[in-house]
């Protein structure tokens, strides 16, 4: 916790932000500094009228206030040394500028003012971009001019703050400031934004739908690294070049390449073993598109061909993710596919796994939404309706055989089911066995899809 001089200089950078955000008098003398950035710090924004759209839903939400948000947040993306920042302001204001602030002044339900806060730049930007055109926000002003001035008090205005505390621009002690200044009321900020979000636009669509592809297509290309002698090492480095020369110059989180008994693991990422004939390795991995997340996960055999044992383990664990699938439409919540998938497990597992059913080796959950994160924000307990995009991915755990299996795709729901996005991945054992023929027909070079790779989607 900081000191109390501390919080007295938090607060009244605030009240700085909100004054001159609501003066009538213009610019101040700084802020035509700031109304061009590098257009390299833009990453991909959005139409400039969904923003709008976004930020009108968020006030329609919460229906009157003064919302806050800064870029400035947590790098969720361990592997990726590049800036990434909040996924919130980058939803509103389609913005990657470190040290941003976006300020929202809401009233019946409309967006009165909209106005972003943006640091100075330390040389002239090349390739500028005026950044009210790219964001539809009304004005852009210097984030100095935060603590320009003090002559107001946020009481003054009549409005509640909303704040989305998670982010550590708002720190707690911000928080206790706030809560401490007479007649503030601080409401948060997380519950609106995450019930929004949960429900893609069609720029949204097109990023994740974009994101799974490029990480089905990688997935496809590290086959010609998968054999006994190499390492999981190359396959991570095949399949981050498969991102890059589609576009996706970033991971969405650490690249999980897991042979033998590594699969065990759910989360490893050392990806430090080298391959032997007879097992298995399990890819999950992810590409990031226009800032949005694919997440796939396939498990082949490092030799191209299944044991008689893991083909029967791959195909229970292909069944139950197929069922999941096909259970996808609108009003079923995660956990009724959940149950859908361990039931198929349950009742056909017989002695795969010995005197218990398979379920129980089943040690992660189904599902979990896609978006802006690849652990996307949203209630679990939410009904599935059109335009949200989930993953699908039961697995099955041995530790006594050293074997882990788990497939995983993207799913995007549509008013008649589920539509998966990454299905250029195959997942049959016939489609992973006519992979790796294709591949010693080609020296390792395979780039297309096998022949026979069925190219359907709707499952």
């Amino acid at each position: 916790m900081g000191s109390s001089a501390g919080r007295l200089t938090v607060f009244t950078l605030l009240l700085g932000a909100l004054a001159c955000s609501d003066s009538p008098a213009g610019p101040g003398p700084a802020d035509s500094a700031c109304q061009r950035v590098a257009n390299d710090l833009l990453d991909h924004p959005p139409p400039a009228l969904l923003l709008a759209a976004r930020r009108t839903a968020l006030a329609r939400s919460i229906g009157s206030g003064v919302v806050l948000l800064a870029a400035d947040a947590p790098n969720a993306d361990p592997q990726n040394s590049g800036y990434r920042g909040d996924s919130n302001l980058f939803y509103l204001a389609g913005i990657d500028v470190p040290g941003s602030w976006l300020m929202l002044v809401v009233r019946g339900g409309q967006v009165d003012s909209a106005v972003l806060f943006l640091p100075e730049p330390a040389t002239s930007p090349t390739a500028p971009v005026r950044v009210t055109e790219v964001t539809g926000a009304d004005r852009v002003r210097c984030v100095a001019m935060l603590g320009a001035s003090a002559r107001r008090q946020l009481p003054a205005a009549g409005l509640p703050l909303h704040l989305h505390s998670q982010n550590p621009a708002f720190t707690d002690t911000l928080v206790q400031a706030l809560k401490a200044a007479p007649g503030v009321e601080v409401r948060e900020l997380s519950g609106p934004l995450a019930a929004l979000r949960l429900v893609k636009d069609s720029a949204e669509i097109a990023r994740l739908t974009r994101a799974s592809d490029i990480t089905a297509r990688a997935i496809v290309d590290a086959v010609a690294v998968i054999r006994p002698g190499r390492s999981e090492a190359d396959v991570a480095n095949a399949i981050l070049a498969g991102y890059a020369t589609r576009g996706a110059p970033r991971a969405s989180f650490p690249s999980i390449v897991a042979s033998a008994g590594n699969a065990l693991t759910l989360h490893y990422n050392a990806n430090g073993r080298t391959f032997t004939g007879g097992e298995l390795v399990l890819m999950d991995v992810g590409a990031e598109f226009g800032r949005y997340a694919g997440d796939v996960t396939r498990t082949f055999p490092v030799n191209g061909k299944f044991s008689d044992r893991q083909r029967a383990l791959y195909e229970l664990v292909l069944g139950a993710h197929q069922a999941a699938i096909a259970a996808v439409r609108p009003g079923v919540t995660l956990a009724q596919l959940e149950q859908t998938s361990r039931e198929y497990l349950a009742t056909r597992s017989g002695i795969l796994c010995g005197s218990r059913t398979c379920d129980q080796y089943f040690v992660h959950l189904l599902s979990h939404w896609l978006g802006l994160n690849v652990h996307d924000v949203g209630s679990r307990t939410t009904p599935l309706a059109a335009g949200m995009v989930l993953t699908i991915e039961p697995g099955i755990y041995l530790p006594a055989d050293s074997i882990g299996i788990r497939i995983e795709d993207d799913v995007l729901v549509t008013a008649s089911g589920g539509l998966v996005l990454s299905a250029v991945a195959p997942r049959t054992v016939t489609d992973i066995a006519a992979l790796f023929a294709a591949r010693a027909q080609t020296g390792g070079g395979f780039t297309g899809s096998p022949a026979g790779l069925r190219a359907d989607r709707r499952k």
